[in-house]
C-alpha cells in the first residue's frame, strides 16, 4: 500500500511538471534562450516532501514529459535538456540540504544554483559537440539571461509558497487524498477489456509520435480536429471554448514578434506568416495533448508493467488539471495556479 501511495504522489507531481511545461510552452519568449522554467517548481518543492531517490525519479519523469510537449524527444536538444536538468537537480539538492534547510538561502538561491549548473553543463556540451571555441561568445549572454530567469522563478516560488493554500495545507501529502481518488484511479485492477481499448491506445500513441516528428501547423490541426471528434463520440460531450481561447491568445501574443513574410497590416501592426504559423502550431499542439490525454484515459488501457501503470496515473492527473475550467490570468498567475491545484484536491 505504501508503494502505491508513493507512486500516486510521484505521478501527481509528474503531472504538475507536465502541466506547467504546457503552460510555459504557450508563453512567447521575449528573447532567444529565455525560459523561466515554471515546470521546475514541482521539482524544487519535491525537495521538501520526497527523498533524494524519489526526487531523481521525478526529475527523469519531468525530462520525458517536457520533451514530449515540446517535440524535442528525438533531437540533440533532448540530450542537452537531460544533462542540464540532471545537473540542475544535483545543484539544487546540494544547496537546499546545506543552506536552505538552515534558512540561509531562499528559493531564489536554490533556483540560481540550479540554473547555473544547468547552463554550465549545456555550455560544455555546446563547446565539445556544436560551437567549439565560439561558445565563449554566447556564454555570457546565456548566463545573464539564465540568472535573470532564475531570480524571477525564485521570487515566484517564494511568493507561491507564502500565498498558496494548496502548499500550506499540503493535502497532496495525505494518504487519504489518494484513497479518495482510488475509485477513479485503481489502474492496477484494469485489464484489456476489449479490442477497442487497444485500438484507442494505439491511435493515441500514434498521434503523440506524429506531433513529435511533424512540427507542422496542418498536422497539429488535423490531429486536434480528429481527437475532438473522438472525444465527443466517446463521451457524448466536449468543451471547445477553453481551446478556442487558448488558440486565440497564444497566436495573438506570438504575432507581437514579427517573423517571415508580411501577410497584411492592421494600422502599424504587421501580421507575418511565420509568427502566425508558429503561434497557431504552439496552441494547437497544447490542445492536442489535452484531448489525446482525455481520449487515452477513456480507453481504460494500461501499458504492461509498473511504468505503464505510472504513465496512466500521470495522464489521469494531467487530464484533471486541464478539466478544472479555471481561466488563467498572467496578472494573477499564482492565484490561477493555486485555484487549479485546490480544485483537483
Amino acid at each position: 500500500m505504501k508503494n502505491k501511495i508513493l507512486s500516486e504522489k510521484l505521478a501527481y507531481f509528474s503531472a504538475l511538471c507536465f502541466f506547467l511545461s504546457a503552460v510555459e510552452y504557450a508563453i512567447p519568449k521575449p528573447v532567444p534562450f529565455f525560459r523561466i522554467g515554471f515546470a521546475n517548481i514541482p521539482l524544487m518543492l519535491s525537495l521538501e516532501v520526497f527523498t533524494k531517490r524519489e526526487v531523481f525519479v521525478l526529475c527523469f519523469s519531468k525530462i520525458f514529459f517536457q520533451a514530449v510537449i515540446s517535440g524535442t524527444f528525438f533531437s540533440y536538444i533532448f540530450v542537452f535538456s537531460f544533462a542540464g536538468t540532471f545537473a540542475s537537480v544535483c545543484a539544487m539538492m546540494l544547496v537546499y540540504n546545506l543552506l536552505s534547510k538552515k534558512n540561509l538561502v531562499s528559493w531564489i538561491g536554490v533556483c540560481a544554483a540550479g540554473a547555473f549548473a544547468n547552463n554550465v553543463v549545456q555550455l560544455l556540451l555546446s563547446y565539445f559537440y556544436i560551437f567549439g571555441s565560439s561558445t565563449r561568445l554566447i556564454a555570457p549572454w546565456i548566463l545573464l539571461v539564465s540568472l535573470i530567469s532564475s531570480i524571477i522563478l525564485g521570487v515566484f516560488a517564494n511568493v507561491f509558497c507564502s500565498k498558496s493554500l494548496w502548499w500550506k495545507n499540503k493535502i497532496f501529502l495525505e494518504d487519504s487524498f489518494y484513497e479518495r481518488k482510488k475509485s477513479a484511479d485503481s489502474f492496477d485492477d484494469l485489464k484489456y477489456k476489449n479490442r477497442f481499448s487497444i485500438i484507442s491506445a494505439f491511435v493515441s500513441f500514434a498521434a503523440v509520435i506524429a506531433l513529435i516528428f511533424f512540427r507542422n501547423v496542418f498536422v497539429s490541426a488535423a490531429i486536434f480536429v480528429s481527437f475532438v471528434i473522438l472525444v465527443f463520440i466517446k463521451n457524448k460531450k466536449v468543451k471547445l471554448l477553453p481551446s478556442i481561447i487558448l488558440i486565440v491568445s497564444v497566436t495573438f501574443f506570438e504575432l507581437l514578434v514579427p517573423s517571415g513574410k508580411v501577410i497584411f497590416e492592421i494600422g502599424s501592426v504587421k501580421i507575418t506568416q511565420g509568427a502566425l504559423m508558429l503561434g497557431m502550431n504552439r496552441a494547437l499542439r497544447l490542445c492536442c495533448f489535452v484531448f489525446i490525454s482525455k481520449y487515452f484515459i477513456s480507453s481504460n488501457f494500461v501499458l504492461p508493467g509498473q511504468a505503464g501503470v505510472f504513465f496512466k496515473k500521470v495522464m489521469n492527473h494531467y487530464a484533471s488539471l486541464n478539466s478544472t475550467g479555471t481561466k488563467f490570468s498572467f496578472r494573477h498567475f499564482v492565484e490561477s495556479i493555486d485555484t487549479v491545484l485546490c480544485k483537483i484536491n
